[in-house]
Order: structure tokens, then C-alpha cells, then sequence
């Protein structure tokens, strides 16, 4: 799998992101402190595997949208995974309630089935995917040399 590009509508502090000069097998992404880098990260994860609740607060509303668009194998054969998660407290009982919609299409933008990106992801679960492709510096200090 390939990732071609990605947007980010709302995810965490980021807003309205664009990236789709993914160029290279491997992507470093090297920024200060607090610029985002972590939460870049959670973003593909959450694209591929779902999006989370995160904190939800009495009274508050959030939502987490996106999208990323991918290649497995042949790059003339893209797929766009869209993600909206809704999350909202009850003012009430402090509960939340949530709610997700995801699409997968095609190039063509026809509906395709998720199963697809299950196929593309292999057996790359959501914790590999996060101990091999997100390495973070606390995971480079912990390797003594």
C-alpha cells in the first residue's frame, strides 16, 4: 500500500491540511515541538483502521473528518477512504454518543466495498501499524547504544 495523499478537514488542533506530494517509499516528517507531527500520525492511523472518540466533554460537540487516498499494487488503481466521526455529550448523564460514517470509492468515485482496504492493509494491524511506521523520539531514546 501506498499512501497518495491525504486531507485533513478537522483532527485534533489541525484543520483544513492538505498533503499529496508524497514522493518516496518512506516519509520522514521532521517539525518543532507541538507543531503536529503526533497528531499527523493518529490521523493515518485512524484513516486506516477508524476513528476514536477521544475526549468528550459535557455540553461539547466534536467532529473528526478526513480523508486519504491510496494505491495497493498498481497506482492506476486509487481508492479514497473518508472518515467522519461525531462525537457528542449528554448533558444529562455526561455519556457519549457517537457516530461514524466511511466511504471507500474508486477513482471514479463508485462506492466500493471496505473490505478492500482491509485487503490492502494485509495483516497490518492497528498496533503493528504504530510500533513500525510511527517511531517517535521517546522510541529512539529507549535503544541503548
Amino acid at each position: 500500500m501506498r499512501i497518495d495523499s491525504l486531507y485533513i478537514e478537522r483532527f485534533g488542533a489541525l484543520r483544513d491540511k492538505r498533503m499529496d506530494d508524497f514522493r518516496s517509499d518512506v516519509e520522514v516528517i521532521y517539525a518543532p515541538n507541538e507543531s503536529g507531527k503526533t497528531t499527523f500520525i493518529q490521523f493515518v492511523r485512524c484513516m486506516l483502521y477508524g476513528l476514536y472518540a477521544g475526549r468528550a466533554y459535557a455540553g461539547e460537540e466534536q467532529r473528526m473528518s478526513g480523508r486519504l487516498t491510496f494505491s495497493s499494487g498498481n497506482p492506476s488503481k486509487r481508492l479514497t477512504i473518508s472518515r467522519i466521526l461525531r462525537t457528542a455529550s449528554l448533558p444529562a448523564d455526561g455519556a457519549a454518543s457517537q457516530a461514524e460514517r466511511v466511504e471507500l470509492v474508486d477513482s471514479q468515485k463508485r462506492l466500493q466495498s471496505i473490505s478492500l482496504l482491509d485487503s490492502a492493509l494485509g495483516d497490518v494491524s492497528a498496533d503493528l501499524y504504530s510500533q513500525i511506521f510511527a517511531v517517535f523520539q521517546d522510541d529512539l531514546n529507549s535503544f541503548s547504544l
